[in-house]
């Protein structure tokens, strides 16, 4: 099975395609299922045609076929009613918890909610035993909330601030 994300007129749907054998699809648009038979003898590469309980819908597929669609080139897409996209079907943020690795107090945070940081960007001090220390970016992202400020006292394993961390 293959997932997709399609723009039909405008508007994003989610897309699961398996062949069914021989020269059909199952074809899940937004859960709703459809049978689509592939037609290669049409010129520019093979051809579907989308049929169950809502209107039929053509468009052209990769050369492939049931084998496995393949993304549309630019070209074939521009003419298509259907364009394919190789974006996830969801991408999904991961939200990193940075917490104290030490005891002690904030002495200043140096980044502010919604700013983009790479990973070992200086995010605040910590002053322990007289000693500044610095607490970076585990990795990248952006600063999703700062959960303690200046003054703030803080021990081992408590939150300092949320990070949403890029996908990749």
């Amino acid at each position: 099975m293959m997932k997709f994300v399609i723009t039909v007129n405008g508007a994003r749907k989610e897309v699961e395609v398996s062949p069914e054998g021989g020269d059909l699809l199952s074809v899940k648009v937004n859960g709703k299922a459809y049978s689509v038979k592939v037609d290669s003898s049409t010129q520019g590469g093979a051809r579907s045609e989308m049929t169950g309980s809502a209107p039929a819908a053509a468009f052209p597929i990769g050369a492939n076929g049931a084998a496995g669609v393949d993304p549309l080139p630019p070209a074939a897409s521009a003419q298509a009613l259907v364009t394919l996209s190789e974006e996830p079907l969801v991408k999904q943020k991961s939200i990193r918890v940075v917490k104290s690795p030490l005891p002690g107090v904030v002495s200043s945070v140096e980044v502010r909610p919604g700013q983009r940081v790479e990973k070992g960007t200086l995010l605040m001090y910590i002053e322990s035993m007289k000693m500044l220390n610095d607490i970076v970016s585990p990795s990248n992202g952006r600063v999703a909330e700062i959960m303690k400020s200046s003054g703030e006292t803080v021990n081992i394993g408590d939150p300092l601030l949320k990070l949403e961390e890029d996908g990749e």
